[in-house]
């Protein structure tokens, strides 16, 4: 005899509508072993029609885990960023996790608070684009008593220590390719544009580093003319220059490349005769922009999904390789 649908159906409602005992139907809901493909499928068709939630609060007793982990990321307002947590999300899903968002905007101690928040929500682990740098903060992380997984930046320890799991983009091959072809393509003067970098300040610039360092090591040894413009002003900079000679700019992000296009084009001179323009990331909006803009295609959606696969296997005490690296493709446009 069918029972009356309810506001709110229980297992031992579901139980019943099966014809099951309450322990297939903990298996089934739950994904434990001991219940044959065909029945598993019938109690989740069952579960559904009947429009069945679980109890989540008594889930996380059970198996001491709330299925949410915790992600922050610098900003939303880069491209990059948004598309990074989509990528997140969606994978998440597939695992049956929800995430916690937060924006540290760049800031040290932010970004501590909303890492106590996090913990104080019972996260079963946090994935962090992180903006503080230091053996301090690795103790911090490592102490934290949840597993922590680090995209893009990395964060070391005191030497002989363990690493903390990371995943990130060979920046150093790449870049070195980039601004070897550049070179070889005639520019007299080849510049390196980073807005807010500062390898001297308390902030973690892990990854812009390694494109300053591999950009360096190739203008050096070709004896090219260069500049860095690291300040916040970098547009109003570059317009003062004389662009006597052919220049070209290598940009760390695809943003401020775009500003210097727009820059470039109101100065009246020809991209990519008089001066040359590459950027790093490839966001999905540089379809429309006009000349084409050559750039670094960074895997986003990857670091995502493979960030969070390494957080979940973390999760689950499984043992993994600490330090992932994917890897970047030169994209050559009409902007070089």
């Amino acid at each position: 005899m069918p029972i009356e649908r309810r506001t709110k159906v229980t297992l031992k409602d579901l139980a019943h509508l099966c014809g099951v005992s309450l322990g297939t139907i903990d298996r089934a809901i739950n994904d434990k072993p001991g219940v044959s493909k065909k029945t598993r499928e019938m109690i989740l068709r069952i579960a559904e029609e009947h429009g069945y939630r679980p109890n989540v609060i008594a889930q996380s007793l059970q198996s001491g885990k709330t299925f949410e982990i915790g992600l922050i990321v610098h900003d939303l307002n880069n491209r990059f960023f948004s598309l990074l947590v989509d990528s997140i999300q969606q994978t998440a899903w597939e695992h049956h996790y929800y995430i916690q968002l937060a924006v540290s905007l760049r800031d040290t101690t932010r970004e501590k608070e909303i890492i106590e928040h996090m913990l104080q929500r019972n996260v079963d682990g946090i994935l962090l684009f992180p903006t503080n740098v230091g053996e301090t903060f690795y103790e911090y992380l490592v102490n934290l008593g949840i597993p922590v997984t680090l995209m893009a930046n990395r964060v070391k320890g005191p030497p002989g220590s363990r690493p903390l799991p990371f995943i990130g983009l060979d920046n150093t091959t790449v870049v070195k390719q980039a601004v070897e072809q550049i070179i070889a393509q005639g520019y007299e003067v080849v510049n390196f544009v980073a807005p807010y970098f500062n390898t001297t300040n308390s902030h973690n610039y892990y990854e812009i580093d390694k494109r300053y360092q591999a950009f360096l090591s190739v203008v050096e040894v070709h004896t090219v003319e260069h500049h860095i413009f690291s300040c916040q002003q970098y547009r109003s900079e570059i317009a003062r220059l004389s662009f006597d000679k052919r220049t070209a700019f290598f940009c760390v992000s695809d943003i401020f490349a775009l500003e210097l296009l727009s820059l470039f084009t109101e100065m009246g001179l020809a991209i990519p005769d008089d001066v040359g323009v590459m950027g790093f990331d490839n966001i999905d909006v540089l379809k429309y922009v006009r000349p084409s803009l050559s750039t670094i295609n960074y895997p986003v959606s990857e670091l995502g999904k493979q960030g969070f696969e390494l957080l979940h296997s973390t999760i689950s005490g499984e043992r993994v390789n600490p330090k992932q690296m994917l890897e970047a493709q030169i994209i050559w446009r009409d902007s070089i």
